[in-house]
């Protein structure tokens, strides 16, 4: 166990000096404090650890020391000479004050000693020839950021920082999701149509010809299409943001993603596009469906019914969350809520469709079908690819390709599975 520093405080000889005969656990644990005390007012004095922090190393080494002490009398007398020494929690005091200029521990300190004995040496000089202790007024104010650094600070406190990064809110894919999806082992690939059929069978009687019938085959291909991007950066830019990799790896996903989607949709097929949805597939053309004051819902279950009596059976519907929401706004004269028995209470299934919101559909417009009967057939996932342009290599740049290969076709056989129109024009076309 550590002795008390000579020339400095001793609570063991205080407490000893009030006639009280210690146990030798008594003396430790007072030896303990006066050690405990003397680390704290160095610490202090060197600016080490904070007012808050001094109290609370003198309260809990005061704690410890008064376990020790088994009668009340001897903690009276343990408390008494504490409190003539300067030492219980009084021994930082607060003080008020209208100076708000913030001074540290050890500044105050060094002040309050000129103060006392004019000057440090002084005291020096003054703490090797006599033991005892001089009182210190240390003042405490409110401390705030500006009061510390002069000026609001993004790096005072320390920021906690969010990993990666928080996207623009944007469109989603969501087109190819629904499709009919597969690989493809050649950059083209084709199939056979069974053409319009020529002649019946019919009942005959005995000894008379049969009817002659003749089918015709055709075949269509699809040959593979490539949708790619790349970005520029410098390697710096790639070391020193530790998301850099992922974020480039995302967005150039995104954006063919994206142009994927919107190919799929509304792609002419001319030059190196694909064919999208709507320019094979046409708009409503059936006549036989008419209600009066047709809405949204009268429709869907209209376009609904030219997929079935083209044989067939739709199982999505994609609308515009506006449309979406309006329909499901829609209310009866009284108010009440409207919800037709071919739809769910939710308003997320509509003749057996399933209906999927996207801000892809233009608003007024509704694509429904059997979404199985449209391909997209991957021939080369989405891969990135590094290189370097021209000097790219001496100026610290790469080039970063995101690219892939894909098919999209439908049979000729198979467009009016299909139904891409305006609700304007479908509801001009079913009303009686």
């Amino acid at each position: 166990m550590a002795e008390p520093q000579k020339n400095k405080f001793s609570l063991l000889s205080a407490v000893e000096s009030k006639g009280l005969k210690l146990t030798d656990e008594q003396k430790s644990l007072l030896t303990v404090l006066d050690t405990a005390y003397s680390e704290a007012v160095g610490k202090a004095t060197e600016g080490l650890i904070t007012e808050d922090e001094f109290k609370e190393k003198l309260s809990s080494a005061l704690i410890e020391a008064q376990k020790g002490f088994a009668t009340d009398e001897e903690i009276k007398s343990l408390n008494i000479a504490l409190k003539a020494q300067g030492l219980a929690l009084a021994g930082l005091k607060k003080a008020p004050t209208t100076n708000n200029e913030y001074k540290s521990l050890d500044l105050q300190i060094k002040e309050q000693i000129e103060s006392q004995f004019g000057s440090i040496d002084k005291f020096k000089e003054w703490r090797g020839k006599k033991s005892g202790m001089i009182e210190l007024d240390l003042k405490a104010i409110t401390m705030t950021v500006t009061d510390s650094t002069g000026q609001p600070n993004a790096y005072l406190p320390i920021p906690q920082f969010v990993p990666g990064y928080i996207p623009v809110a944007r469109r989603k894919p969501f087109l190819r999701e629904y499709l009919a999806k597969g690989s493809a082992t050649s950059p083209v690939i084709t199939w056979v149509n069974q053409g319009a059929k020529t002649g019946s069978a019919t009942f005959i009687g005995e000894g008379v010809a049969k009817a002659q019938t003749s089918d015709v085959l055709a075949s269509e291909i699809s040959k593979v299409k490539k949708v790619a991007s790349y970005k520029k950066v410098s390697m710096e830019f790639m070391d020193d943001i530790a998301f850099a990799a992922s974020f480039i790896n995302t967005e150039l996903k995104y954006e063919n993603d994206i142009a994927v989607d919107a190919g799929l949709l509304t792609g002419d097929g001319t030059g190196d596009n694909i064919k999208g949805i709507v320019p094979y597939v046409g708009g409503y053309i059936l006549t036989t469906v008419t209600t009066t004051t047709p809405n949204n819902y009268d429709a869907l279950l209209a376009a609904a019914t030219q997929v079935r009596v083209q044989y067939f059976e739709p199982n999505m519907i994609f609308l515009n969350p506006i449309d979406a929401a309006n329909m499901e706004l829609t209310k009866t004269t009284q108010g009440q809520y409207l919800m037709p028995p071919f739809s769910t209470v939710d308003g997320k299934d509509i003749s057996g469709c399933m209906v999927i919101e996207n801000t892809g559909i233009p608003v007024g417009y509704l694509l429904l079908g059997d979404t199985n009967k449209f391909h997209v057939y991957n021939y080369m996932s989405f891969i990135i690819k590094l290189g370097f342009i021209n000097d790219d290599f001496q100026k610290n740049l790469m080039s970063l390709i995101g690219e892939q290969r894909l098919h999209a076709w439908i049979s000729n056989n198979e467009v009016g599975a299909f139904v891409y129109d305006s609700f304007a024009n479908v509801k001009t076309a079913i009303a009686a």
